[in-house]
């Protein structure tokens, strides 16, 4: 998102990027690297539902966060699964742990969602294939 797009009532709120420039996974400068790649042309009320799975350690966490708040009040359906104190991408390099496992499954009913199909915790879980959780 950036900060030159957080309106101002979420201003306060937009921390992570300072609070985690030096995120083992993903840190200023891998965000400014993304950043130029990043075009905000189209209007929020025109954009599909949306899922996002936010991490708490994570730089981009109040991008997602105030994003959601963004999309919602532009009438766009969204969907959060919040991971406390992980950082970006961590289930992918601290697979086996608990969270971890769980948020792959948030993933599949996640993307459940987002195709309108209800998809449960256990299916998603029976349905991964070749993931550890």
């Amino acid at each position: 998102m950036g900060e030159r797009h957080v309106p101002e009532k979420y201003g306060k709120y937009f921390v992570a990027r300072e609070h985690n420039a030096y995120a083992v996974t993903l840190d200023a400068d891998a965000l400014a690297a993304l950043a130029r790649l990043n075009g905000w042309d189209v209007p929020l009320s025109r954009l599909p539902p949306t899922y996002f799975q936010v991490c708490g350690a994570d730089p981009v966490r109040d991008d997602a966060l105030i994003y959601d708040e963004m999309l919602k009040e532009a009438g766009v359906k969204t969907k959060v699964d919040f991971c406390a104190g992980c950082p970006h991408g961590h289930w992918a390099f601290m697979p086996g742990i608990e969270v971890s496992g769980k948020a792959v499954v948030d993933t599949m009913v996640g993307i459940g969602w987002l195709l309108g199909k209800e998809v449960s915790g256990e299916d998603g879980e029976r349905n991964m294939v070749g993931v550890s959780v």
